[in-house]
């Protein structure tokens, strides 16, 4: 559905920022691939007093030529210092590069594969890694899960590259 409203609205932004829980998933920057150039969005859980746009805002107008880019970073750091001074944890903010959202989403795509065909061998390795991987909320974390599995003794080279291909993915895109 967020797709669809996003095609029937016919127009493309610069830049996408959620202010919601756990929105920092690969499958919800892949809804704007063609619509948005960067996303702007947090892998944990909110605090209820949300984005300090007032401040985030008055950079802009300080600075209204800023790139894209630069006004999602300036997102994200204006978010990060309104949490530090206001002495509250457990908040994350990044950019995802929407140019990179192809690759991550070959690099899964492989990963993914590569799992299946080896399931019956590596079940209970991949369920331990699963385990042991940061979860936010009940989601298991996709770069803590490839690197588990990446760094994994027991996995083949060609499962370990897919993983480390998932994780080299997803650092240059955020």
């Amino acid at each position: 559905e967020l797709r669809s409203a996003i095609m029937g609205a016919g127009v493309a932004v610069g830049v996408v920022m959620f202010d919601a829980c756990a929105m920092a998933q690969v499958e919800i920057a892949h809804q704007f691939l063609g619509y948005a150039d960067y996303i702007v969005f947090s892998q944990n859980m909110g605090r209820r007093c949300g984005c300090p746009y007032d401040t985030i805002m008055a950079r802009l107008v300080a600075e209204p030529t800023m790139t894209d880019l630069d006004f999602a970073i300036v997102a994200t750091d204006e978010f990060a210092l309104y949490y530090e001074v206001n002495n509250l944890s457990l908040c994350t903010m990044s950019v995802f590069d929407m140019s990179c959202t192809t690759a991550v989403a070959i690099a899964v795509g492989t990963f993914a594969s590569e799992m299946v065909a080896t399931m019956s061998t590596n079940y209970n390795t991949y369920t331990a890694c699963g385990l042991r991987a940061d979860e936010i909320g009940a989601a298991v974390d996709l770069m803590s899960f490839a690197e588990l599995v990446s760094a994994s003794m027991t996995v083949s080279t060609t499962v370990s590259s897919a993983a480390a291909a998932v994780v080299g993915a997803v650092d240059v895109a955020i």
